[in-house]
């Protein structure tokens, strides 16, 4: 059974639609009666699309949104468009200093996807500073920002901040290689491999930071990723996450509607060169579902040939309706092994799934105190534990992942 969105979030995707925006309302099924307002703000934050959900029902007749939702809307709409401008400013000034010191460093997501996703690069709500560089000049340019006043920012194994003032790199297990500096105000993340090791996705980032060219960006001329690897890399991205945010899906909605044919061809080409052609057919799949974006001809076939398309984007809707990255590991877990077409790529994903549950945490450590010649064991106090804490649920996680390991 297709799971049906609820109404106030339909009305805030029909609200960020690329092509029937301005019927947001008409988008509604006739059962979908009894709006509840202050669902819709909540909504539109929780999907981060309170910008375009603004715009578009401010253009609305007056009395038909009551005053209050607006109100709230347009209050964080330029909440993030004072924010924008300021990480625009940001990027430019980086951007430069890195440029002066012949470090080549790519924008990712943000602005650089802001400004052709979106009529209004502001609509998009801004994040951090995603930075590409290459292996080689990784440790310039984190000496460069650390002088320019950056700090390292420092997290715990269990994902708690770190109390203390020993700064260092990020000690989060299974990440990749990647760098987060902070000031008071900014978040720049420098990144080697764009996907974390334990999604176990290659993407190919030296070959991505080659074919980067510069494109006018907030007025500036930057290095951006190619059009083809910008929509690859931000539907594994999405694949990463179960699509579980829409401001994702709209991302790539916005980029499908402004491809030309060409791009497809080449998109095509290397999604199928990384293994990763089903997260990208999804990815434009659920861009048509939720936001009015048209497929492309040239996906056509492979979307029409590829049979798990279409539970894989049922999985997705239940995703966008549970709060993100919370619970639902166990269907997170066999999503991410059924939204790669080789079984290969299953495999290997499947083996950073069990070292990454059998990995000790504190509350592992915590359950039962091992002496030192026995510390090895805490894996399999790991398994009881969350064996026992909840059994069911283990029991369908480990038939979920079986059949996503062997599913075509």
């Amino acid at each position: 059974m297709t799971p049906r969105l609820p109404p106030e979030t339909k009305l805030v995707f029909a609200a960020a639609s690329v092509s029937t925006a301005a019927n947001a309302l008409q988008q509604l099924a006739p059962g979908d009666t009894g709006i509840s307002w202050g669902t819709v703000v909540t909504q539109a934050r929780r999907h981060d699309l309170e910008g375009t959900t603004y715009r578009t029902l401010a253009d609305m007749p007056e009395g038909t949104v009551p005053a209050e939702t607006l109100q709230a809307l347009r209050s964080a709409f330029y909440g993030h468009a004072s924010r924008h401008r300021a990480l625009a400013a940001e990027i430019v000034r980086v951007s430069e200093l890195l440029e002066r010191n012949g470090i080549r460093a790519a924008v990712l997501k943000g602005p650089a996807v802001g400004e052709v996703a979106y009529d209004d690069a502001t609509l998009r709500v801004p994040g951090d500073i995603d930075l590409l560089v290459s292996g080689d000049d990784f440790a310039g340019a984190r000496a460069l920002l650390i002088n320019d006043g950056y700090e390292p920012y420092v997290t715990n194994n269990d994902g708690t901040d770190d109390g203390d003032q020993n700064h260092g790199e990020r000690e989060v297990p299974e990440t990749g290689l990647g760098y987060e500096l902070v000031t008071d105000e900014f978040c720049v993340e420098l990144h080697v491999e764009l996907i974390p090791r334990s999604f176990g996705q290659f993407m190919d980032e030296p070959g991505m930071l080659s074919r980067a060219g510069k494109r006018s960006v907030v007025s500036a001329d930057l290095l951006v990723l190619n059009p083809a690897d910008e929509l690859v890399f931000l539907c594994v991205h999405g694949a990463k996450h179960c699509w579980d945010t829409g401001r994702w899906i709209r991302d790539v909605a916005g980029l499908v509607a402004r491809g030309h044919e060409s791009l497809w061809y080449e998109v095509i080409e290397r999604a199928s060169q990384l293994g990763c052609l089903r997260m990208v057919l999804l990815g434009v799949f659920l861009a048509e579902r939720h936001f009015g974006a048209t497929v492309p001809d040239p996906m056509r076939p492979a979307l029409l040939h590829d049979r798990r398309i279409g539970p894989l984007s049922n999985e997705v809707a239940r995703f966008l309706m549970a709060e993100p990255e919370v619970g639902e590991a166990q269907r997170r877990g066999a999503f991410h092994l059924a939204v790669r077409e080789r079984k290969r790529d299953r495999m290997r994903a499947l083996r950073h799934q069990i070292r990454l549950a059998t990995m000790t945490s504190p509350r592992d450590k915590a359950m039962v105190e091992l002496p030192e010649q026995a510390r090895g064991l805490y894996p399999v106090v790991r398994a009881l534990r969350l064996g026992f804490v909840n059994a069911p649920d283990s029991i369908r996680h480990a038939f979920r992942l079986l059949r996503a390991t062997l599913s075509r």
